[in-house]
């Protein structure tokens, strides 16, 4: 703080008024829980349907982390494996998120980016998901729409 800082503190104090600084814009003012869901497209020749199930994401101090259940790609049964990511919220609400889920017998990496607008967030990207300890896999596009406090 500088000297102006201060005299006007002082000036304040003595007519008994409080000062509070001026604090820079933060993504602060987006904390919060948000939840809804996940659509992706099908991958041909590995899912038979398209996905469609819940997913959340929590922001703290411009930090985004998301967590969803990953679903069989036959019966859409839930399979224990987690897909779970992290990634960044700047003061004016984009995000950009990156994840993984880890099996025995599939691999996923995502990236998803988007906005927070309003207490929704809307987010498109894709997941690679390869199977069998191969490096090339299959991709798919979709979409995330949450509410804060859902």
């Amino acid at each position: 703080m500088n000297l102006t800082g201060i005299v006007r503190i002082a000036v304040l104090s003595a007519a008994g008024l409080s000062f509070v600084p001026p604090r820079e814009a933060s993504a602060q003012g987006l904390d919060g829980v948000y939840a809804g869901t996940i659509g992706c497209a099908t991958m041909p020749g590995v899912t038979a349907r398209q996905l469609r199930t819940p997913f959340r994401m929590t922001v703290t101090g411009g930090i985004a982390t998301y967590e969803r259940e990953v679903l069989d790609v036959k019966t859409n049964a839930p399979t224990g494996l987690m897909e779970r990511g992290s990634g960044t919220v700047t003061p004016a609400g984009a995000i950009s998120l990156t994840g993984r889920a880890d099996g025995q017998a599939s691999r996923g990496v995502m990236s998803y980016s988007g906005a927070i607008v309003g207490g929704t967030v809307t987010l498109a990207g894709t997941q690679t998901w390869s199977t069998g300890g191969t490096q090339q896999g299959a991709t798919r596009p979709c979409t995330i729409e949450l509410k804060r406090g859902g």
